[in-house]
């Protein structure tokens, strides 16, 4: 009789199939009728365009179609595809892109992640993190560690031990975080420092969103901070008045600190003066933004009132010719 094999764990479906650890161990796929396909492996991903990578009792990994087809080629380790592609590891411990023919692409890595809006992180040779494109191009920018773009942008680890973010042409952004994950739906989540109570929120701007008080003590550390202070901030008075007083603080402190007999002191109050200067004129900018919205959102709300009154006038002129038209 043969024997009953039993789930004892299962993943989310992707492409219409989910993955299943089986009670001997072994992982298998079942559809959406829950139906086990056949083949039966030491491990598997989940399917990603079409194909899913799994390991052979051999401790080879290969692809399989959605019928639970084996595809040629046999390799150390893989990922699913991802555009087109799917990272694999050689004999020789190096990683490769394949396409859906199997077909190897030119460039061999230390590591490699699949593909996301057009480009790839590559661990290369010397230890250090790189995109490549579609053609297996590498672009400028070497990273201590890099992860995959989202929504235009990318995370890094730069050689300052700080994480930032690049855009696709490898343009890093204003910003500089302990910690960041990927962008989404317009949002990111990044750490200030190793304080988990540090977590914040950024936008694609680089203006973060923090609670006023979170506010207030990151100035203190750092008062050029106030730079990504979003404009919505500035709608409380009180929220300013307190950043402004945070500043002043920092800032006098810093001329108390300095010797004023040096003339490296004339030159560090003039530097401590122009970033007070500065944080002065993007406030005043960034309230001016603000009332520049509160005037737009006015004069379209006035415009509304008058489509309205211009629409109950219609109403009317068109029920009075209704009228006239009974009585006639």
């Amino acid at each position: 009789m043969k024997k009953v094999e039993k789930i004892v764990n299962m993943d989310p479906y992707q492409e219409g199939f989910a993955r299943v650890r089986l009670d001997d161990g072994k992982c298998a796929f079942i559809d959406r009728n829950s139906k086990l396909q056949e083949g039966r492996y030491r491990e598997a991903w989940s399917y990603g365009e079409g194909f899913a990578p799994v390991e052979l009792d051999d401790g080879k990994w290969a692809f399989i179609d959605k019928k639970g087809k084996l595809q040629e080629g046999r390799y150390r380790n893989a990922w699913s595809y991802s555009e087109g592609f799917a990272p694999v590891e050689l004999d020789d411990g190096k990683w490769a892109f394949i396409d859906k023919h199997g077909k190897l692409q030119e460039g061999r890595y230390s590591f490699a992640w699949q593909y996301s809006e057009g480009f790839a992180p590559v661990l290369l040779d010397d230890g250090k993190y790189a995109f490549i494109d579609k053609h297996g191009k590498l672009q400028e920018g070497r990273y201590e560690e890099a992860g995959s773009y989202s929504e235009g942008f990318a995370p890094v680890l730069l050689d300052d031990d700080k994480y930032a973010f690049i855009d696709k042409h490898g343009k890093l952004q204003v910003g500089r975080y302990n910690f960041a994950w990927p962008y989404r739906e317009g949002f990111a989540t990044v750490k200030l420092d190793d304080d988990a109570r540090t977590e914040t929120t950024i936008d694609k701007s680089g203006n973060m969103y923090l609670r006023n008080e979170q506010w207030l003590d990151y100035i203190k550390k750092d008062p050029l901070s106030f730079k990504f202070i979003p404009p919505q901030y500035f709608n409380d008075e009180e929220f300013i008045e307190s950043i402004d007083n945070a500043v002043k603080d920092v800032y006098v402190n810093k001329v108390k600190t300095v010797d004023s007999a040096s003339n490296y002191a004339i030159e560090k109050v003039a530097e401590i003066q122009n970033h007070f200067k500065m944080f002065c004129d993007i406030r005043d900018k960034k309230i001016e933004a603000v009332n520049e919205i509160k005037r737009m959102e006015e004069q379209e709300r006035l415009k509304q009132v008058k489509i309205e009154q211009a629409k109950e006038d219609l109403i009317r002129q068109i029920n009075n010719l209704d009228v006239g038209k009974d009585r006639g």
